[in-house]
């Protein structure tokens, strides 16, 4: 049974509106449009997760991060071993509506899923960027967060039973790193 995060559908979190229209900056990575706020780092790099869920199963994954259509678009790929193989098994493409600060991510899952998050940007106390979402997966609420850190950033993961008020249990903490720079 493969027991994955709902990663790619959910991964990133909401982008700032830090500009308007079609206005593009260029990172030392891609080029992507401004409005992305700092989740626009990711673009160009693939990052790598290889750690465990809180009950101890295993997660090795791989998210390669792609500035598109002249940085208006950021796509994300989610390659997943599970102990049977890599396999792809998230595709995601984020936007962020000119003139607001609302990132939307439009997730395709390996099985056929299709999803629309929308999610919000806040800063840590510390002054990170932190992005996140909550959606209904089945009979489970689901919450989490990722928190830029510079070359890695912090991820957060909370489930609860659907339509309840009971306490969200933590199911997830720990941090992608960023390895490779990806060819243009």
């Amino acid at each position: 049974m493969r027991r994955l995060s709902m990663l790619a559908g959910a991964l990133v979190a909401g982008g700032a509106a830090l500009g308007l229209g079609s206005v593009v900056q260029s990172t030392q990575n891609e080029k992507i449009a401004p409005r992305f706020g700092p989740i626009g780092e990711l673009a160009g790099y693939a990052w790598e997760f290889d750690g465990a869920w809180i009950d101890g199963t295993p997660l090795v994954a791989r998210n390669e991060f792609r500035s598109k259509m002249n940085g208006q678009f950021l796509e994300a790929s989610t390659i997943a071993d599970d102990g049977e193989g890599p396999y792809e098994r998230y595709l995601t493409i984020y936007s962020v509506q000119p003139g607001t600060s609302t990132l939307m991510a439009h997730g395709f899952t390996f099985d056929g899923t299709v999803s629309t998050l929308e999610m919000q940007r806040s800063t840590s106390d510390d002054g990170d960027a932190v992005y996140g979402a909550t959606w209904s997966a089945g009979p489970a609420e689901m919450k989490q967060e990722i928190e830029m850190e510079g070359d890695s950033y912090a991820w957060r993961v909370w489930t609860r039973p659907a339509g309840t008020a009971v306490e969200w249990q933590q199911i997830m903490d720990g941090a992608w790193k960023r390895a490779d720079k990806l060819d243009g």
